[in-house]
């Protein structure tokens, strides 16, 4: 998320620009998914795993970002197919079997 008024960024997605230019709408929108992922995953695993599990998924992704975003590798394209490659590899190797 860029909160800086002076940083330009190109869009890389419709709603980018909106998204931009009114960050507390931004940061709802960034703690709605962060509960409903950690409820999610408490909901899956139980409390503690669930929160272990979380947190230790939040660490994974922040820290992939911190190392792939300056380099330009990202782009809205491919998060979206490492997602879905993602979840389709989550729900054919370990179903949710409770």
């Amino acid at each position: 998320m860029n909160t800086s008024k002076r940083a330009n960024s190109c869009p890389t997605f419709p709603g980018k620009n909106t998204l931009s230019q009114q960050p507390f709408l931004s940061r709802l929108l960034a703690l709605l998914m962060f509960f409903l992922a950690s409820g999610g995953s408490i909901k899956c695993f139980g409390l503690t795993a669930g929160l272990f599990t979380a947190l230790l998924l939040y660490l994974t992704v922040a820290s992939a970002l911190l190392l792939l975003f300056p380099f330009r590798y990202l782009t809205m394209t491919k998060i979206m197919l490492l997602f879905i490659v993602a979840i389709g590899f989550e729900l054919t190797v370990f179903p949710y079997a409770g």
